[in-house]
This record gives C-alpha cells, structure tokens and sequence, in this order.
C-alpha cells in the first residue's frame, strides 16, 4: 500500500471528512510535495526541478460543503 492509499483509508476509517476520492488523492500529493520540499529534484539540462504541485479543488456547493482535507501531522505557527 502506498501513502495515497494509506491516506485516503485514514481520512474514509476515521470519517474525518465525506470529499470525493480525487479532493484526497490530490491532497496526498500535495502533502508528499510538502514534505520533499528542496531536498528531492530531477535535473534538466543544467537546471533542477523541485516536486512543487499547485492544485485548485473545485466542486459544486450543493454537493460538497466548504471543508478542508485534514492534515495527517500538527503544524507550529507559533512565531520565532
């Protein structure tokens, strides 16, 4: 089983939100790209290309309700 899969099973067991598959199939991998950050690239020519994903998530309103995917860690944002 890979991240995505865990993922989605964790979000579906712990009924932690009712968004479609693909809202938590595309928050995994924004997750994963999280994580890597600068430390995962692949060279192209001489240049580097980080893992960075940008996604908009759009479904009608009267199907799905305005709710965030979960975060599976705690974030600090207390200030340095």
């Amino acid at each position: 089983m890979n991240f995505i899969d865990e993922f989605k099973q964790w979000v579906v067991e712990g009924e932690i939100t009712d968004a479609p598959d693909e809202f938590l199939e595309i928050t995994a991998l924004l997750i994963l790209s999280m994580h890597l950050r600068r430390r995962t690239f692949l060279y192209y020519g001489r240049k580097k290309l980080y893992p960075t994903i940008w996604a908009i998530l759009i479904a009608k309103s009267s199907l799905f309700r305005k709710m965030r995917a979960p975060l599976p860690c705690s974030l600090n944002l207390s200030a340095r």
